[in-house]
């Protein structure tokens, strides 16, 4: 959870195989993770969304499956991975209120978890 307040950028190498906003190259194939990761209050995010099933808001919503396919087929590696309208401020400006529903959201999975292990005892 300490991963959430962590306001800094650390880019990921060697990526060839992962496509997310972040990312410098299309090669025409990869894994599809439409989060900024290279954020590390992101990172927190998008795996606690994972764990929990619950949109808490890191999502970026830009990556479009159907233009990637259509890249892919035309050999393109210049696609466009990123929304050049949502700036880093506006980024960072949204970050704080998707930290917040994660820390909600965790706090009930951890309820419901504690719930589960008192009625198996």
């Amino acid at each position: 959870m300490a991963l959430l307040d962590r306001d800094e950028k650390v880019e990921l190498r060697n990526t060839a195989d992962l496509i997310y906003p972040g990312a410098k190259e299309f090669y025409g194939h990869g894994w599809i993770l439409d989060y900024d990761v290279d954020w590390i209050s992101v990172r927190a995010g998008w795996a606690l969304e994972e764990l929990t099933f619950q949109n808490c808001g890191f999502r970026e919503g830009v990556i479009n499956e159907a233009d990637l396919l259509k890249a892919a087929i035309a050999r393109q590696g210049n696609v466009r991975l990123n929304d050049p309208s949502k700036t880093p401020d506006m980024k960072k400006q949204i970050r704080p209120e998707a930290v917040s529903r994660a820390r909600r959201t965790s706090q009930v999975a951890s309820l419901t978890a504690l719930k589960s292990v008192r009625r198996v005892r």
